[in-house]
């Protein structure tokens, strides 16, 4: 906790027993983060990696410089998709990226560090980005049940101008 900013760290770690340290070991434990949690196939994801040493009996933790480990991307099927070998610096943090296969099933992938087990899931859809914008106005006036009632708003482009003759869907 730093002024108003706070870390929020698993509470129940000591409970996973795959991830088990025994009283006065140190561990080796890494925390990974990607710039986005949706990707399309075919677009590069970036991820960056923290590696921090803790001793288990004092629980006390420092960044681990120099610290060597291997990235795997798994795609959906949790099959081996592509790798990349990665060292920490002074800080204790090392990065990447990975272009997302094409073709192939989408749904939730995941990085996986080998050396601390540490793992970050994501998700690969294709989506297509949102061409424009609606603004329904508020309705005036108070209405019952099976009262007919008129909805206006306006459809504009993100550049700006208004689209005219589209056709309305309403569910």
């Amino acid at each position: 906790k730093n002024n108003a900013d706070e870390l929020f760290m698993d509470e129940n770690e000591g409970y996973n027993t795959y991830n088990s340290v025994e009283p006065g070991e140190t561990k080796p434990q890494s925390f990974l983060f990607t710039d986005r949690s949706i990707y399309r196939p075919g677009q590069t994801m970036y991820f960056k990696g923290i590696v921090i040493k803790k001793n288990s009996s004092t629980k006390k933790s420092e960044a681990l410089s120099n610290f060597k480990t291997k990235i795997i991307l798994r795609n959906a099927n949790y099959q081996k998709s592509a790798e990349l070998t990665v060292t920490t610096n002074e800080f204790g943090s090392y990065k990447g990226s990975f272009i997302l296969p094409e073709g192939v099933l989408n749904g939730n992938f995941s990085l996986f560090d080998t050396a601390t087990n540490a793992q970050q899931n994501f998700s690969v859809e294709e989506y297509k980005r949102p061409k424009f914008i609606t603004e329904i106005e508020k309705p005036k006036g108070t209405y019952r049940l099976n009262d007919s009632i008129k909805v206006t708003g306006t459809a504009k482009g993100y550049a700006g101008n208004n689209i005219d003759g589209a056709k309305v869907k309403y569910r």
